[in-house]
């Protein structure tokens, strides 16, 4: 590991952003650490300085680019500037403290969010459309383009939107699941992000255990 510099107040401290290949941008640097309850996660810090800004909890499957922004350690002509994009759900250092001290955020009740939003409701916030606009259809079973492929045949998406199930018959994709699975592959976040951001964008308390 790279010794830490001292001159901490010197230190020019950058937003990091996370590439295609998870890498980190800008003066951070991250360490892959293994707690014996919260298992493996990554610590951020700065490699100038050495100063510590806390754990990256998330999944390192999504391979979008994406910001997290700590105000108090940007430089003014920065500290304004809003991200453009949603953050990574990273941890701070107060936050982590408190983690390390034995305070573990309550885990998310996935049975509890799927009983609560039906998968009409992701379609909708997907902007999905079946063929002939058939949300009315009596057997509840709809058809139309795939929303996590977006392309290819207009039919291959099938729906049940009374038991919240959906199947994608398309060679190349072969997606099939629940409401929170459609919202997770729609989107590419991990399992617990997508709740989280289904909640947030439904106006549903987010149920946990």
């Amino acid at each position: 590991m790279m010794k830490p510099h001292n001159d901490s107040q010197n230190c020019d401290h950058q937003l990091h952003a996370r590439d295609g290949d998870h890498s980190l941008a800008g003066s951070w640097s991250e360490e892959l650490t293994f707690d014996a309850v919260l298992g493996e996660r990554l610590r951020i810090h700065c490699h100038v300085c050495g100063r510590f800004y806390g754990y990256d909890m998330t999944s390192r499957s999504n391979s979008s680019a994406r910001l997290a922004w700590n105000e108090a350690t940007l430089p003014p002509s920065l500290a304004s500037v809003e991200p453009s994009i949603p953050p990574y759900d990273f941890r701070f250092e107060s936050e982590a403290t408190s983690l390390a001290e034995g305070s573990l955020p309550r885990p998310i009740d996935f049975q509890q969010v799927r009983r609560r939003i039906t998968i009409r409701q992701v379609l909708e916030l997907l902007e999905w459309q079946p063929i002939r606009s058939e949300w009315a259809a009596p057997s509840g079973q709809l058809r139309g383009p795939c929303p996590i492929r977006q392309g290819g045949g207009r039919r291959t998406f099938s729906v049940s939107l009374q038991r919240n199930v959906f199947r994608c018959f398309a060679p190349s994709c072969q997606a099939q699941g629940n409401q929170l699975d459609l919202y997770q592959q729609a989107t590419r976040l991990p399992l617990a992000a997508a709740a989280r951001e289904l909640c947030d964008r439904l106006g549903i308390e987010l149920p946990t255990r």
